[in-house]
């Protein structure tokens, strides 16, 4: 679904695309005229500020095998471009058939594969459309080449990537809430130290996977609130739902004597 390789050149371009000094060539016609010159001012002053180059074609029915022109004789690609191939007609519209070694360096292999993840996959692509897509991905990309030190994952927390970070920090809650409510025995002789005990599952949830994710995406404190807001709300759950269950059982002991 893929396509990622280290300075290799794929030669499926159109033969109109070398006679091109365009930054974008919108074959397949995915982009309104607008949008197009927008993007190439915007591929414009990320290379005058940076040095890096980014090209992108659109393009239906991108044949690898092809023996047409090269991209290298195209573009003159170097260490520091990368090309951004979208095939509206496959599963994946987005790919990255070429990354320089410059660019890899700063953007590793990671980001690539979340960013086709993200903005390539099938569903993405039908509820927002291909523009938007291409559009997000290549914002991304040019975000992340002008930050100094790079980005590790792709900026942007999607409503799915939330939930899921949601999911991991009340289940984390939950387990602490738990553990915190068993009777000191043994060697415990605290209710707390079952909670140190347990912290590598509950931390993990919690930290790695409901706060990491988001911290890692976004500046945004509202996702990062809300996370520490559920975990908070789980972990006092077991606490609550204790007393109650406990509150129940003289009101039930009541009904019963009566009864006799």
């Amino acid at each position: 679904m893929w396509h990622l390789c280290k300075q290799h050149p794929v030669s499926s371009v159109p033969s109109n695309l070398v006679q091109l000094p365009s930054l974008q060539f919108d074959g397949a016609n995915v982009l309104r005229p607008e949008a197009r010159s927008s993007l190439s001012q915007q591929l414009v002053d990320l290379e005058r500020r940076t040095g890096y180059h980014v090209r992108v074609f659109t393009q239906y029915d991108v044949d690898a095998t092809d023996k047409g022109p090269s991209y290298r004789k195209a573009w003159g690609l170097d260490k520091n471009t990368v090309v951004i191939r979208v095939d509206p007609s496959s599963p994946n519209i987005i790919g990255v058939p070429y990354i320089g070694d410059n660019v890899l360096a700063k953007l590793r292999r990671g980001f690539w594969i979340e960013l086709q993840s993200r903005f390539g996959n099938i569903f993405t692509v039908r509820e927002q459309g291909d523009a938007a897509a291409v559009l997000g991905a290549m914002s991304a990309v040019t975000e992340c080449l002008g930050r100094d030190q790079g980005c590790a994952v792709v900026p942007g927390l999607v409503p799915e990537e939330y939930y899921a970070t949601l999911a991991c920090s009340v289940a984390g809650g939950l387990v602490a809430g738990f553990v915190s409510r068993i009777e000191p025995q043994g060697f415990v002789q605290r209710r707390w130290v079952w909670l140190l005990l347990f912290s590598p599952l509950w931390g993990s949830l919690f930290v790695s996977f409901g706060l990491g994710p988001v911290v890692s995406r976004t500046s945004d404190l509202a996702p990062i609130a809300g996370n520490a807001a559920a975990f908070l709300g789980a972990a006092v759950t077991p606490g609550l739902l204790q007393r109650l269950w406990a509150g129940s059982e003289p009101a039930n002991d009541s009904i019963n004597s009566d009864k006799q």
